[in-house]
């Protein structure tokens, strides 16, 4: 259930970019490698296209973050291929 309200949320700040935020499978699975063994899939792929863009995926990103506990969430540090690395 807790999912099913994160991708809503991921949905509604979709539609609020100027750019782009997909969550199709291939534009996901395309960016979950690397040149690396690692593969994580995130749960969506962000293009910004303004500044304003980039400052709702960050504090949604910010806002998430805090409400997470350290079960269900870990830190998501970027590796060489921009992709998520959140299963740490």
């Amino acid at each position: 259930m807790e999912y099913d309200k994160l991708l809503s949320r991921l949905d509604f700040l979709g539609s609020s970019l100027e750019g782009e935020l997909k969550r199709d499978k291939i534009t996901r699975t395309i960016y979950s490698t690397d040149a690396s063994v690692y593969r994580e899939v995130p749960l969506a792929v962000a293009w910004p296209k303004n500044e304003s863009d980039i400052r709702k995926i960050l504090t949604f990103a910010s806002a998430e973050k805090n409400q997470c506990n350290t079960e269900s969430c870990r830190d998501i540090p970027c590796r060489t291929g921009g992709q998520c690395g959140n299963n740490s």
